[in-house]
C-alpha cells in the first residue's frame, strides 16, 4: 500500500524539461506517455500539449517537490487510511450493538406473558444506545481523516 501511495505521488509530482528538435523547451507535467506522443500539461496553457515523440531529443524530469515532503504527504495519507479503517471498525461495532440490543428488548417483549421482563428490556435498551453513541462517535474519525488531507495539501502545495 505504502509503495502504491509513493509511485502515485511520485507521478504526479513529477514534471518534466521536454527539448525539442528546433531548441525549444517545453516544461510541463506529463499527463500521458506513448510510444507516438506525449501530453504535457503547462502552467502558461490551459490546454494539454501534444508533443509528437520524434521531435523529442531529450526529456529530463525534474522532481517538482522534495522527497522528505513526498515522505511525509505519504505518512498523511496512511494516517487518513488508517481513520477510515478505525471509522469503518467502530460504526459496524456500534451498528452490531445496537441490533443485538434491539433485538433482546424486542424478543423478551415478544416472549412475556403477563409482566414485562425489566432485565433483558433495559439491557437491550442500554446495548442500543451504547452502539448509538459508538456510531455517532465513529464519525470523529472521519474528521481526523480530513484533517490529515488538509495537511497533505499544505505540504504539497508549499
Amino acid at each position: 500500500m505504502k509503495k502504491i501511495i509513493l509511485l502515485l505521488l511520485a507521478s504526479l509530482l513529477l514534471s518534466a524539461e521536454i527539448k525539442l528538435m528546433d531548441g525549444t523547451a517545453v516544461i510541463g507535467d506529463i499527463i500521458e506517455k506513448n510510444d507516438s506522443f506525449i501530453i504535457l500539461q503547462t502552467s502558461y496553457s490551459n490546454e494539454p500539449i501534444k508533443i509528437n515523440m520524434n521531435s523529442i531529443v531529450d526529456i529530463v524530469a525534474r522532481n517538482s517537490v522534495d522527497n522528505q515532503k513526498i515522505g511525509e504527504a505519504a505518512l498523511h495519507i496512511n494516517n487518513t487510511g488508517q481513520h477510515l479503517v478505525n471509522f469503518k471498525k467502530k460504526y459496524h461495532s456500534g451498528f452490531g450493538m445496537s441490533m443485538v440490543g434491539s433485538l433482546l428488548s424486542s424478543l423478551a417483549i415478544a416472549t412475556a406473558d403477563d409482566e414485562l421482563p425489566v432485565f433483558p428490556i433495559l439491557l437491550g435498551g442500554v446495548l442500543q444506545i451504547a452502539g448509538a453513541i459508538i456510531m455517532f462517535t465513529s464519525f470523529h474519525e472521519v474528521e481526523n481523516a480530513g484533517e490529515e488531507l488538509k495537511k497533505t495539501s499544505e505540504i504539497l502545495s508549499e
